[in-house]
């Protein structure tokens, strides 16, 4: 009876993860479609593309360790849940409260999912790692691009 129902719950996620991984390439087809513009060198699609190829890397990686070990852990499932969640609130806090303030929670709330023993250090960790990226996005598309990418709290617009 145990068995049967890990059997099924990894068919679950195996074909769960399989449609997430045909729908990258179709998603990433339809970038080509995305408007071009003459301001923008890097084109519209730029950052969509990075973000799908990384995300069916994920999904490859994740049906190897899938296909590897035994019975799925059921903490697993909720924490990809809380992630998804995580990352469609960031999506939208980016438009509302700008990248600036929205980047260091969107970190801490990975610091809090993660779950470990020493809270002090995840919190840490995740407040460099906010920095770093923010620097880096700053760094790279403002100064070196001269692209303006990164968004204001829009109080601040």
């Amino acid at each position: 009876m145990e068995a049967d129902r890990v059997r099924r719950a990894r068919i679950g996620e195996a074909a769960l993860l399989l449609f997430l991984l045909v729908g990258g390439p179709l998603l990433m087809a339809e970038t080509f479609r995305f408007q071009v513009v003459p301001w923008d060198p890097l084109g519209m699609a730029f950052w969509p593309r990075i973000q799908l190829s990384l995300g069916c890397a994920v999904i490859l990686a994740r049906l190897c360790k899938l296909r590897a070990s035994g019975a799925p852990d059921p903490g697993d499932f909720a924490r990809g849940l809380g992630v998804l969640a995580v990352c469609v609130v960031y999506v939208v806090a980016v438009g509302a409260i700008g990248q600036y303030l929205a980047t260091p929670l969107f970190f801490l709330s990975f610091a809090v999912l993660r779950g470990s023993d020493d809270r002090r250090q995840g919190v840490l960790a995740a407040l460099i790692a906010a920095l770093v990226v923010l620097l880096s996005v700053w760094l790279l598309f403002d100064e070196i691009l001269g692209l303006r990418v990164v968004s204001l709290p829009y109080w601040m617009r």
